[in-house]
C-alpha cells in the first residue's frame, strides 16, 4: 500500500471515528430517538455523504458506536501479559465494564435499546477486538491448563462476555445503584473458580 492509500485509510478512520464520537455526545445530551443524521454531520463537520460513507443508517452506527473501546483496547493490549492470562482476561473484562460505566447513564440504556433492534448486531461481532482479546487470553490459559480442557475456548470466551453484558443490563435495571465495577470483579472471580484447573 503506497502512502497516498494510507492516507486516505487513515482520513477515513479519522473521519468515522468522528462520526461515532459526535454521535455519542449529541445522543447523551438529547436522547437517540431525536438525533438525526443531519445533526451528527453539522456537528462532526462532515457531509452527508461522508456519513453514508461509512453507515448505512443511524441504526448501524449505533450498534456499531461502542466498538470504539475496541481501538482503545489496541492501545492497551500491551499492558496484559501472557504470563498470566487469566488475569489479563479478568483486566480486559473489567476494562469493558469500566468503559461502559463512565458513558452517560441514560446514553447506556439507549444504546441497548438500539443494539437490540439493530440487523447488524456488531455487538456481538467475533471479529471485533474485545471478541479476539478475551478469546486469546482464555486459549492461553487452556494451553497452560489453567482452564479445564472440558470446556471449548469459544464455550469459556462467549461465557465470560455474556457475563458481562448481563450484568451490565441488570446494572441499568437497577438504576445504577450498585457498584458495577467491584460486583464484576468479584463475580468473574466467582465464575474462574468453575472453569480454573485444580
Amino acid at each position: 500500500m503506497g502512502m497516498m492509500d494510507m492516507a486516505t485509510v487513515e482520513q477515513g478512520i479519522n473521519t468515522k471515528t468522528k462520526i461515532i464520537e459526535t454521535a455519542i455526545e449529541l445522543a447523551a445530551k438529547d436522547g437517540i430517538e431525536g438525533l438525526t443524521i443531519r445533526d451528527i454531520c453539522k456537528n462532526a463537520n462532515i457531509s452527508i455523504g461522508a456519513f453514508y460513507h461509512h453507515f448505512r443508517s443511524k441504526e448501524e452506527l449505533m450498534d456499531e458506536s461502542f466498538v470504539i473501546y475496541d481501538q482503545e483496547l489496541e492501545l492497551n493490549l500491551k499492558n496484559y501479559s501472557d504470563k498470566d492470562p487469566v488475569e489479563a482476561l479478568k483486566g480486559i473484562l473489567l476494562d469493558q465494564t469500566d468503559f461502559v460505566i463512565n458513558i452517560p447513564k441514560k446514553l447506556i440504556i439507549e444504546y441497548y435499546k438500539a443494539i437490540l433492534s439493530a440487523v447488524n448486531k456488531g455487538a456481538v461481532n467475533t471479529q471485533r477486538n474485545y471478541y479476539k482479546s478475551v478469546y486469546h487470553y482464555v486459549a492461553r490459559a487452556q494451553e497452560n491448563h489453567l482452564f479445564k480442557q472440558k470446556y471449548s475456548i469459544e464455550y469459556i470466551t462467549e461465557f465470560y462476555i455474556k457475563f458481562v453484558r448481563g450484568n451490565i443490563i441488570d446494572w441499568c435495571l437497577h438504576d445504577f445503584s450498585y457498584n458495577i465495577l467491584k460486583q464484576t470483579s468479584n463475580e468473574i472471580d466467582l465464575i474462574t473458580k468453575i472453569f480454573i484447573n485444580k
